[in-house]
């Protein structure tokens, strides 16, 4: 599977390029805790501050957790 068709899927899924950890977390099955454990060390994706958010939120992009997908064979969706 390409990153463009991992993408997609993704897209498809969600309807948007941002996604909050809880859609992460689902999309990867793992729980919001280890998403943010894996954040706080340092271990995981590229986040970026929702500036629309009032409280902060952390989303990350389809391109980069579809990366995170294909370069550590991990199954999902």
């Amino acid at each position: 599977m390409t990153k463009k068709e991992v993408e997609d899927l993704i897209f498809a899924k969600y309807d948007c390029l941002l996604l909050s950890r809880k859609q992460v977390a689902k999309i990867l099955n793992k729980s919001v805790a280890t998403i943010d454990r894996w954040k706080k060390r340092g271990v995981f994706l590229e986040y970026k501050k929702d500036e629309s958010a009032k409280n902060g939120s952390v989303v990350y992009s389809v391109e980069t957790v579809a990366e995170y997908i294909l370069n550590n064979k991990t199954k999902v969706l």
